[in-house]
């Protein structure tokens, strides 16, 4: 504590100089107290007061020592401890921890487990939770990081689940969310590479890692860091050698199996325990009291109301449901604990039966459900699939899983209350998120099978098509530039599902090749190059290009092998292809297919040669060739303006682009021509008359395209009106972007560009505080970090250099700020 405050005073005290000595330095190069000052130094000449004015020189000596090693490390020496800010506050979002199945009320008989496990991790590092599948391992673990009780003792909780995914490849997705863009983690990259950048935490963080299957994977892999808590569940009867602390969960006891089964009944039903008990408790006792089949149970009694007669058929059909695909997805053999198998096939006999009266369609959609991933589903994905199938058989009531397939929902699946209604700024509609079990997927995938063997082969290649055509859509849809806050949404819920309908894309080629055609009414139809493109979309916004183009490249072989190289959508893949490698040869590759296979007018030629201007104007600063290539994009385009209104936008968009490398060749009259132009007021006004987000962002780009070309040209002519125009132009797209994009990258864009208009005209402090709002933007962002960030960075320093009164101002207040936190 005294270290603390000595701590603090000093740099109060630094703080003070530091302010005194700004005042100083600000009175000795003022021009107002210039006559002042000669008189102050002949007096002390006179005086022969030598002393005061050695120790004035040493100050100010001292000062900008000072200054000129703390500038060199402005924006740098902190960003250590502002990545450790960021990491720390994806790390605290609750899309790393999924949400438990049940509420808190309905989780029975888990007192002593969840505390066990709180002593457990309190004690030792590593800590296992062991049981039989279906026992509620998972759900302890999402119970205990979700009571705030024990939540508190962690500054993050991260859940990976290894169900899907190896051990390495889970460790490392994550590490990379957590550090991304700055970290560069490819397939070669150790799980103790991975856990060193974990270091800069120096924080408890509890991270699980639920269904181990394989403990060997995980030894000396596990953090050193006694910070970092590990808990691992697992079905397998053996921890292993090197974890040593762990707690068996058993099956529940009678009483919490009574509670467990009540809490899922209606009053009513709830109220007929008490009056026939016995009959429950022998029911509870078939079951073994294991948490999953008495929910099950719950559901089949909701329904047909009869304790009695549900043991009857469970002793009727015992040893009918639990094959042996079903038993390696546990590791179970056949001389594992017979018990276990007994439980696990009276489960799957309850859902069994749960399943004879569903219509036609809960079936069908339930066959679509065992495609998807297992764990946590928004609820509008499988409203799409719903969709489908309805209009398919003429449904004519409400298509939402909720209420059109209401058995299936009730007695299959289940939605935490908490979660609902969490995120819907991109997506524009409330979400609801499904749990799927592992259990019921497998009950779902038997039951697909069991209907595909009775008729044609055709009919497992429909449910296929039907689960990649809604995921293809949904990846058709997904936003270029999604908001920050949803790329951890389509991270956990969205881009799971997408790569397993790529997967079965790839995997039934040739077949696929065709699986799309004359499927869709809507007016961009969807292809087989959107499910891929949905990937490369994700992948690059969270600035992992080497994924995007990993899935890229795979798109272009099946299309290659499916179409051939002359096909529409092959060619849109190279010219996609080029814009993620951003290298000259990809361009011209895909230009010279695209003008000999379509015709140099061709609209994807256009979209090429716009694409190959906007990358001589970025990427090489080469105006001249990138003016050439958007001159062949307008020409193609205003071939199709009249045609269609996309082809119109494509244009005056291109013109934009145009205009921009005019100003940066000085041709600032061709530029202004064109931002004068009829044919421009009359594209503003229309999308002045529109609400929707797509035309305002193009509005604010023209707005910032001028404020633009008259910051460059006031540069060129020093027009005091022009840099007042720029800035003018500049607030207004800054408005637009404000109320539609928040803090996002075109925001941080409009804010830079404010504050290189306002440091032009000498409005010093406006133009800091430009960039102090632009900066945490571009720091923040997976796709500007390790680009735009730095390169801001020094447009600051070099500001603060050239001024040195903003730096001590801005100094100052960084002492006085971390005296505060000392």
């Amino acid at each position: 504590m005294n270290n603390q405050r000595a701590q603090k005073r000093f740099y109060v005290i630094l703080a003070i100089f530091t302010t005194l000595g700004t005042i100083i330095l600000n009175l000795l190069s003022s021009h107002i107290y210039e006559e002042y000052i000669k008189n102050f130094f002949s007096s002390l000449k006179n005086n022969h007061n030598w002393l005061f004015f050695l120790f004035l020189i040493f100050l100010i000596i001292l000062i900008y020592a000072r200054y000129e090693f703390l500038s060199s490390n402005t924006g740098t020496g902190s960003s250590t401890a502002d990545k450790k800010k960021q990491a720390l506050a994806i790390l605290r979002r609750s899309s790393y921890s999924p949400h438990p199945s049940m509420d808190s009320e309905k989780f029975k008989g888990r007192e002593e487990d969840i505390e066990k496990l709180h002593q457990g991790l309190n004690q030792s590092q590593i800590f296992a939770l062991l049981g039989m599948p279906g026992v509620g391992k998972s759900e302890l673990a999402m119970q205990y990081a979700h009571n705030q009780n024990y939540r508190k003792s962690y500054a993050g909780i991260i859940w990976l689940s290894l169900t899907e995914e190896n051990y390495i490849d889970s460790l490392r997705r994550v590490t990379k969310l957590l550090f991304a863009p700055e970290l560069e983690l490819g397939d070669n990259h150790s799980a103790r590479e991975c856990w060193a950048q974990w270091l800069r935490f120096n924080k408890p963080i509890l991270v699980i890692f639920d269904d181990c299957r394989n403990f060997e994977e995980l030894q000396d892999d596990l953090p050193s860091q006694d910070y970092i808590k590990v808990l691992i569940t697992s079905s397998q009867s053996r921890s292993g050698s090197y974890v040593n602390n762990y707690h068996r969960v058993e099956t529940l006891s009678e009483t919490a199996a009574i509670e467990l089964l009540k809490s899922h009944l209606e009053p009513k039903l709830a109220e007929q325990v008490e009056t026939a008990i016995q009959p429950v408790k022998d029911l509870c006792q078939e079951l073994g009291h294991l948490p999953i089949a008495l929910v099950a149970a719950s559901r089949y009694i909701q329904d047909f109301g009869e304790f009695r007669r549900l043991q009857k058929l469970l002793r009727a059909d015992s040893g009918k449901f639990l094959d042996q695909e079903t038993l390696s997805v546990w590791d179970i053999n056949d001389d594992s604990d017979q018990e276990v198998q007994n439980l696990l096939d009276k489960t799957l006999n309850i859902y069994d039966q749960l399943w004879h009266d569903l219509s036609a369609a809960e079936k069908r959609l339930a066959y679509c459900l065992s495609f998807f991933s297992p764990g946590q589903i928004p609820g509008f994905l499988i409203d799409e699939f719903a969709e489908i199938i309805a209009n398919s058989i003429n449904f004519d009531y409400p298509t939402s899983i909720r209420y059109g397939f209401k058995k299936l929902w009730e007695r299959y699946l289940s939605s935490p209350t908490d979660r609902e209604n969490q995120f819907s700024q991109d997506f524009r509609q409330e979400i609801i998120i499904i749990n799927l079990h592992p259990m019921v997927r497998i009950f779902f995938k038997r039951k697909r099978r069991e209907f595909v063997n009775q008729l044609e082969n055709q009919s497992i290649e429909n449910s296929e098509r039907d689960f990649c055509y809604v995921m293809a859509k949904i990846a058709r849809d997904l936003p270029q530039y999604a908001h920050r806050s949803a790329i951890y949404l389509m991270q956990n819920l969205i881009v799971p599902q997408i790569e397993v309908a790529v997967t079965l894309i790839i995997s039934n080629a040739p077949a696929s090749a065709t699986w799309f055609d004359g499927t869709d009414n809507d007016e961009e139809a969807v292809t087989l190059l959107d499910p891929f493109m949905g990937l490369v979309k994700f992948y690059r916004r969270n600035g992992e290009f080497r994924q995007a183009i990993n899935w890229q490249e795979r798109c272009q072989e099946f299309l290659r092998d499916a179409f051939g190289e002359t096909d529409l959508l092959y060619l849109r893949c190279l010219n996609n292809l080029a814009c993620l490698y951003d290298e000259e040869k990809y361009y011209q590759r895909a230009l010279y297919s695209a003008t000999n296979n379509l015709g140099k007018n061709h609209q994807l030629t256009g979209l090429i040669h716009s694409n190959f201007g906007i990358f001589y104007y970025g990427t090489k600063r080469d105006y001249q060739r990138a003016r050439e290539q958007f001159e062949a994009a307008v020409g193609i385009y205003d071939s199709c303006a009249a045609s269609s209104q996309d082809g119109y936008r494509k244009k005056i968009l291109c013109q934009l682009d145009l205009a921009q490398a005019e100003c940066h060749l000085a041709n600032f009259e061709a530029a202004e021509n064109f931002y004068l132009s009829p044919e421009l007021q009359r594209f503003k006004e229309e999308l002045q008359s529109s609400d929707s987000q797509k035309a305002q962002t193009d509005y604010s780009q023209i707005k910032y395209d001028l404020a633009e070309f008259y910051y460059l040209r006031a540069l060129s002519n020093y027009a005091t009106v022009d840099l007042h125009r720029a800035a003018q132009h500049s607030r207004q797209a800054l408005a637009i972007r404000e109320k539609y994009q928040k803090e996002e990258i075109l925001v941080a864009h409009s804010l830079l560009q404010l504050a290189r208009i306002s440091a032009r005209q000498n409005q010093l402090q406006e133009a800091k505080a430009y960039y102090a709002r632009a900066l945490p933007i571009y720091q923040a962002d997976p796709q500007t970090s390790d680009t735009l960030w730095p390169s801001a960075i020094e447009e600051y320093n070099k500001l603060l250099s050239q001024h040195r009164q903003l730096y001590f101002f801005h100094y100052g207040r960084w002492l006085q700020e971390k005296g505060k936190r000392a």
